[in-house]
């Protein structure tokens, strides 16, 4: 698994690629990815986030 630490602005792009968020043993929330994959696509919507283009779906 691949974790990354994260910030709320994170979670829509997060829900798109199929990733979780995770309480750890010490108590810190993390995002989750099952693969590198996922991880990466993730990133790549970065720019689409700032463009306000990024909408969850339902």
């Amino acid at each position: 698994m691949i974790e990354i630490p994260f910030n709320e602005i994170d979670q829509r792009r997060l829900s798109m690629v199929g990733g979780q968020i995770t309480i750890k043993s010490n108590g810190a929330l993390v995002f989750q990815f099952k693969n590198k994959e996922q991880f990466n696509m993730f990133h790549a919507l970065k720019p689409l986030q700032n463009g306000g283009k990024v909408h969850a779906g339902n």
